[in-house]
């Protein structure tokens, strides 16, 4: 029951009412809104998206639904109803003993007989979203995983074991030395690292997928319709550590880098890139043996490594733009070499 002191003539309290905000309000429209009955699938693209009671952003939240769950959906707002910058529909969908409405611009349609193809194009857009959270970029990273585990397609397999490897290393790329140390992310390194899915890079402090990992992946789908691309990752995935302008090291890289990709696919869509990248670096070497032309009589091992660039250099396509500018550069660290005695 009110007490005496709460309660106060209609007329004054008329104008107070007006000057709520109407987003306050959600329920008053709620009998006006026109609604249109369908029977149809659709997949949740965000991570731990609201199922509100409402079609409103400001009803009570019901349940949450997960990157990549399938529902149905049997209700959307005939109009569609604007949040912020964003106009959208509101569906009323069902999973499992969940019921309730979810913004339309967190969920796309989905057909069985396409699941795949779906599944890809929602990684590939999480992957290239660089606003994602560490619970959006862990969410991504389940999700995936599970889709390898059920994927049929030997098209698309190899694309989805590389976006495995490519959503962990997006959940560690914005970690810092402040948040290693707090929950949930010093349980997600600890239980990757001692797996070995990741290392800590003492020079640059960054978490990271060891490169060998994209190579062994590689090898599997080598010959697939994925497996030049996953090459490529693997040419560029951080290796860590710091070579500081040593040639010797830098030479070891450039091997184990583009010239592993020039190897495995010397014809491939990368390839004038790769050997691009390769000529650089080999030009910057030869300058600096300008300064140093016996440099490699303290490193007689690096003799192997420029043999096996230059092999793998002229087994590329001598039509790329590279191949002059690399032949020439490559045959010139050698006979620096071999002027120094190496």
């Amino acid at each position: 029951m009110y007490s005496k002191q709460m309660m106060f003539p209609l007329s004054m309290a008329w104008p107070l009412l007006l000057l709520i905000p109407l987003v306050l309000l959600p329920f008053t429209a709620q009998a006006e809104l026109s609604l249109i009955a369908m029977d149809g699938q659709k997949i949740v693209t965000g991570s731990t998206v609201r199922m509100r009671a409402q079609p409103s952003l400001t009803a009570d939240v019901v349940g949450h639904l997960s990157l990549g769950a399938v529902v149905r959906a049997t209700q959307r707002s005939k109009d569609k109803l604007q949040t912020g910058a964003i106009n959208h529909y509101w569906y009323f969908v069902q999973a499992n003993n969940l019921k309730g409405w979810v913004s339309g611009s967190l969920l796309r349609d989905f057909k069985p007989e396409q699941k795949e193809q779906i599944w890809f194009e929602i990684i590939k857009s999480r992957l290239d979203d660089k606003e994602l959270s560490f619970p959006d970029r862990v969410a991504l990273y389940k999700f995936v995983s599970l889709v390898v585990q059920n994927a049929q397609s030997e098209k698309l397999k190899g694309a989805f074991e590389l976006g495995q490897l490519l959503a962990l290393q997006k959940s560690f790329d914005q970690l810092n030395y402040d948040s290693v140390n707090h929950e949930p992310q010093a349980g997600w390194i600890k239980g990757h690292q001692q797996a070995g899915r990741v290392f800590h890079d003492e020079v640059s402090g960054q978490w990271l997928v060891p490169a060998t990992d994209y190579w062994k992946l590689a090898d599997k789908h080598k010959g697939g319709p994925a497996g030049d691309e996953i090459a490529w990752y693997a040419a560029n995935a951080q290796l860590g550590g710091e070579c500081e302008g040593d040639i010797a090291c830098n030479l070891e890289r450039e091997k184990i880098t583009q010239g592993e990709y020039l190897r495995r696919y010397p014809l491939g869509r990368y390839a004038n890139v790769s050997l691009q990248r390769l000529t650089e670096t080999l030009e910057y070497i030869h300058d600096a043996l300008k300064q140093e032309p016996d440099y490699f009589r303290h490193a007689p091992e690096s003799g192997e490594v420029i043999n096996t660039l230059l092999e793998i250099i002229r087994s590329s396509n001598p039509k790329l733009s590279e191949y002059p500018g690399a032949v020439e550069n490559i045959k010139a660290i050698r006979m620096v070499f071999d002027k120094a005695g190496g």
